[in-house]
């Protein structure tokens, strides 16, 4: 079992099931990001049309075999692949056990598949942040980015002890439910978020070099909304599209 690639196999059948659940699966083909032994795998089969079950480990796929067909389950189909070169379009709906040290590019990787709805396991820590309203202690870029793109809710939190073996984290599991983008540029998402605490006018100024901008474009920006005063971290997404659109515009007639 290979620790360096975030095995963590959560072993938890009331969750297993709660997650296989949480979308309506019939007659659909659902893609399973880290299959593992088939813990989840069996659940989806189940509710699902067919799987697709991603694994990495070539040596858990033997074992993956096994478990599916000690249970007479045909419809899975077993890809040894790595999740971040394996094409994730066509699938509407996607599942993961999210490997700690990849959960936010892999997180980026599902919201911009194409897919309608995902259901992951993720380190609470990063759930929190990613449902996160603002003003709140945990409201960060992750929080918008994801949020612009998809409603997320936490469906349970789901402790360590449930892992075989056990991890050093505690989980949760998330659900997202994909949206219509807002307009959001995450370069400058990105920089204000490094200056969360500050006001908006003072996040430009300090962020022109990041930008490309001078401080009295960023000053201008930031007198034209009615906003511009209010500290970063309590910015609604539609206050931050606005931003956005006024950045946008402002870097147009230059």
């Amino acid at each position: 079992m290979k620790r360096d690639l975030g095995q963590n196999f959560l072993a938890a059948e009331e969750i297993l099931e709660e997650a296989a659940q949480a979308i309506p699966l019939k007659g659909k083909t659902v893609l399973e990001i880290g299959a593992g032994h088939g813990e989840l795998t069996v659940f989806l089969a189940k509710e699902a049309k067919s799987v697709v079950a991603l694994e990495l480990d070539h040596k858990l796929i033997s074992s993956l075999r096994e478990n599916l067909l000690a249970q007479e389950i045909k419809n899975v189909k077993i890809v040894c692949a790595d999740a971040l070169e394996f094409d994730f379009s066509g699938y509407e709906v996607i599942y993961g056990n999210l490997p700690y040290y990849i959960t936010t590019p892999l997180l980026f990787k599902i919201i911009k598949s194409g897919c309608k709805s995902a259901v992951l396991l993720v380190q609470a820590e990063v759930g929190e942040r990613i449902v996160a309203g603002p003003g709140g202690r945990e409201y960060s870029r992750l929080s918008v980015m994801v949020q612009s793109q998809a409603d997320a809710g936490i469906l349970d939190f789901v402790p360590k002890e449930c892992f075989n073996p056990i991890p050093k984290v505690d989980s949760v599991l998330l659900k997202l439910a994909m949206k219509k983008n807002f307009f959001l540029d995450e370069k400058l998402v990105n920089a204000l978020f490094q200056h969360k605490n500050q006001s908006v006018k003072n996040a430009l100024v300090h962020s022109t070099a990041f930008l490309g901008i001078d401080k009295q474009k960023a000053r201008a920006i930031a007198d034209s909304l009615d906003f511009g005063g209010d500290i970063v971290f309590c910015l609604s997404l539609k206050q931050l599209e606005t931003l956005c659109k006024k950045f946008k515009g402002f870097s147009e007639k230059t």
